[in-house]
């Protein structure tokens, strides 16, 4: 039973890795083709308005996902789960719209080009309300969102590939990526529907009902969003263009793509961190160190493999206009890649194990030292200084969450006492 469990995470590992990687190679054709279109000041602009639809969305996005996976990982008939979470996501994306349309109207009223651009970004918000990969993932049902992501992306590089051109193209550009963030969601939800009902309806009572059920979890993940994209809002305001923050865009896009392979190692032992928690606490403390050393080994790979070709990557990626981004990348390769999963798998951890709250006490941690020293190092060492800022939030976050685990899994150091001892 315990192979045929291995077997299965492998299987699913591998699947989702394999798409993710063609996905993101496929991202590598399209993001020439966009950096050289738009150069770095436009993509500066770019990451801006993204950064701004993400905030769009911060309730219909709110700690669903890892909710979603956990209450379907449990329960056989999880029709309940989907319908009740794509009610709360309706409700508070029609109510985000209207406030976003509000907002955005008010402040950029005089830069219509630019609020056109916002306006058709609220098309990722709509595409948020539909997904539900969550339950593909608490299902161990890998391909369906692998093959839906990829549909989507095929149809943007193309797009990409054949339309954009020039800076004036920048619109269509918004227009393409939207439709790729739809398109990975309505496959999957098409494909729901074919065997099952979903009930989806305007409604306050669910909607609160659910916020107040995964407040920790939603909190969490929005402390999170706002840790990666607040050197995005703050750098700006350091420099009179957007090409500083094109740079820093560029060099952190590295970064998002090794973390992909990470969350795809992470949805992939989900389900099994779920049952973790019911076996034996041996069991727990040789699984846990397990699949931190193999991480730890994957963090560092990865990040000797970045260190040496990130040179090349840029040059071929982005173009000459874009190679202030290498000692960027390079600061990022041995300051945050080889941490990272470690800081993953601690939190899924705690997640999977239902202690949302000490989830969010090592999050708020980060974000209070990030929220602090991102303007602070950033003034005086430049856009470096934000990299600094998220490995200084991300050394806490390792620290804070071992020593809860440390609590949930008892004599958790014993392994590490036995190898010295050998």
């Amino acid at each position: 039973m315990f192979n045929k469990s291995i077997k299965k995470i492998f299987l699913n590992f591998s699947l989702r890795t394999f798409g993710n990687i063609l996905s993101k190679t496929l991202g590598f054709i399209s993001l020439p083709f966009i950096s050289r279109a738009i150069g770095p000041e436009g993509y500066g602009s770019y990451s801006f308005i993204v950064t701004l639809i993400t905030y769009t969305a911060l309730f219909v996005e709110w700690g669903y996902i890892p909710y979603g996976i956990r209450e379907t990982a449990k329960q056989s008939d999880s029709s309940s789960v989907v319908n009740t979470i794509i009610t709360t996501k309706f409700t508070f994306g029609i109510i985000s719209i209207l406030l976003g349309l509000f907002v955005f109207s008010f402040i950029y009223w005089n830069n219509w080009p630019f609020l056109l651009n916002i306006f058709i970004g609220f098309g990722f918000t709509i595409s948020q309300i539909i997904n539900i990969d969550y339950y593909y993932f608490g299902k161990k049902q890998m391909l369906i969102p692998t093959a839906a992501r990829l549909t989507g992306q095929i149809i943007f590089v193309i797009g990409v590939a054949l339309f954009i051109r020039t800076p004036e193209d920048f619109t269509l550009l918004m227009v393409l990526y939207v439709s790729y963030q739809f398109i990975g969601s309505l496959i999957g939800l098409l494909l729901y529907i074919y065997k099952q009902t979903i009930k989806i309806k305007f409604s306050l009572k669910t909607a609160f009902s659910t916020f107040k059920t995964t407040f920790n979890l939603g909190l969490s993940s929005r402390i999170e969003q706002l840790i990666t994209t607040y050197p995005i809002l703050i750098i700006p305001l350091f420099f009179s263009s957007n090409y500083e923050l094109g740079i820093y865009n560029s060099a952190f896009k590295f970064f998002t793509i090794i973390i992909i392979v990470y969350q795809t190692a992470m949805l992939a032992l989900a389900p099994y961190l779920v049952s973790l928690k019911s076996k034996a606490i041996d069991i727990q403390r040789q699984t846990f160190w397990k699949i931190l050393r193999i991480l730890l080994s994957i963090g560092i790979t990865s990040s000797i493999v970045i260190f040496l070709t990130d040179k090349y990557i840029v040059k071929l990626l982005f173009g000459s206009g874009f190679t202030h981004a290498i000692p960027l990348i390079d600061l990022i390769s041995y300051f945050l890649l080889p941490f990272w999963p470690i800081t993953m798998i601690l939190g899924n951890i705690l997640i999977y194990y239902n202690y949302d709250k000490y989830y969010l006490r090592a999050t708020f941690a980060n974000a209070f030292l990030i929220l602090l020293s991102t303007p602070i190092l950033v003034y005086f060492f430049g856009v470096s200084g934000a990299i600094y800022a998220i490995g200084i939030g991300n050394f806490a976050v390792i620290i804070i969450s071992f020593y809860y685990i440390k609590k949930l899994i008892p004599n958790l150091l014993l392994p590490l006492h036995q190898n010295i001892k050998t």
